[in-house]
């Protein structure tokens, strides 16, 4: 289901980033463009019957290229005065969004599938993240307030739909309570089905207020959880223990 949604989606950013071609060397009028919508379906279809679309996501710099080429109809459509080519460069650019979207969950359900899990839970961060986070959410929520306070007093109009679109983002950031689901497994460490390898994993380190699972690399960011939430601890720390042999274990 994934690989066709993906392989569909490949298909469409072909059809939009073929469709203007046509109208580069004739009148850039509706059927023009359709027309090379067919030809972009057509190709499409091909060239995902060759190559699979996952592959070409396995590289960031090809991602990178696939997304940024639609952009190149912008100003073709700025100089010759139809929308279109615009239009369709960026539904091209949303498709190859899509396509990313659909790959990775492809590659999720690839590792899901192949990983063996010894011991997985339910965590959120530790109580003292928590209310962390949402002391940070309440006053930048208090600021936002007292500024709309403030252009009110003086004069300043301001929408309603502000009111609408702000207040459900605070609601869900000050009670939103973060649970993941982790799976400690043969390969790694498996979180919200993003694979983290144990070659990126330093070691851990247990106490009553939280587990730490340290990465060996700053920038990866360590993972916390609160112990509280995670039914057998011991199951857990006994599976890290056996994954992590010859790595920095505290507790």
């Amino acid at each position: 289901m994934r690989r066709t949604a993906l392989r569909a989606l490949a298909v469409a950013y072909v059809a939009l980033l073929v469709a203007p071609l046509p109208a580069t060397v004739s009148d850039p009028t509706l059927p023009t463009f359709a027309a090379g919508g067919v030809i972009g379906v057509v190709l499409g279809g091909a060239v995902t019957d060759r190559y699979d679309p996952y592959d070409y996501f396995e590289s960031l710099p090809r991602a990178v290229v696939g997304f940024v080429v639609p952009f190149a109809w912008v100003p073709v459509g700025v100089d010759s005065g139809s929308e279109l080519f615009w239009i369709l460069g960026l539904l091209a650019a949303l498709a190859w969004v899509g396509a990313a979207v659909a790959a990775i969950a492809v590659r999720q359900q690839e590792v899901r599938e192949r990983v063996t899990t010894i011991v997985s839970f339910a965590a959120r961060p530790p109580a003292k993240t928590r209310r962390q986070t949402q002391i940070a959410v309440g006053v930048f929520a208090a600021l936002a307030v007292a500024g709309i306070a403030v252009m009110l007093y003086l004069g300043g109009d301001i929408e309603p739909t502000t009111w609408l679109t702000l207040t459900p983002v605070w609601i869900v950031a000050l009670f939103s309570e973060n649970e993941q689901a982790v799976a400690v497994t043969d390969e790694g460490l498996l979180v919200q089905g993003s694979l983290q390898r144990w070659e990126t994993v330093a070691g851990y380190e247990l106490t009553d207020e939280q587990l730490v699972v340290e990465r060996t690399k700053w920038y990866h960011g360590d993972r916390t959880y609160d112990p509280s939430d995670i039914e057998d601890i011991d199951a857990v720390t006994d599976a890290l223990d056996r994954c992590l042999t010859g790595r920095s274990v505290r507790g």
